[in-house]
């Protein structure tokens, strides 16, 4: 074998080395361009699931600052928001009943003062009448006057 026979074979042997070369970066990188586009498109649906809860538990929040305490946050999960949802669902479920007692007590807190203001009314009426009676002068006997 003479030596231009060797050099053609060992330049070949380097040319197949660099196609497979080339060929190996353009797998590799096509690889990572389908992982990164991959893992956006994961990070991106992971993202609206943490976030959509988060969000709906705000819209809550928000309604019980406003006294819609009927509002819930319609996030079923069974990790740390899920629980997190469930409390701020039974807080306003405890918001809600407090209103209602609220309101209940002011009722009666109300019927009760109507009740007192017509009790006393009564009893004034008549002290008001008898001392204008006495104050005008139509009562002359001194008997009618000290029973009065």
């Amino acid at each position: 074998m003479s030596i231009d026979n060797t050099l053609s074979l060992i330049e070949a042997q380097l040319q197949d080395m660099q196609a497979a070369q080339w060929s190996g970066l353009r797998l590799l990188g096509i690889s990572l361009l389908m992982a990164l586009l991959l893992s956006g498109g994961m990070a991106i649906v992971l993202a609206r699931r943490f976030i959509r809860p988060i969000y709906q538990m705000q819209a809550a929040a928000r309604s019980f600052t406003q006294g819609d305490f009927a509002r819930r946050t319609e996030v079923c999960q069974h990790d740390e928001l899920g629980m997190l949802a469930h409390d701020i669902d039974e807080l306003g479920e405890q918001l809600g009943q407090a209103k209602v007692e609220r309101e209940a007590m002011q009722q009666r807190r109300q019927d009760f003062l109507s009740a007192v203001s017509h009790e006393l009314r009564t009893p004034l009426t008549v002290l008001r009448g008898t001392l204008e009676l006495m104050l005008s002068g139509i009562v002359k006997d001194p008997e009618r006057q000290k029973t009065y």
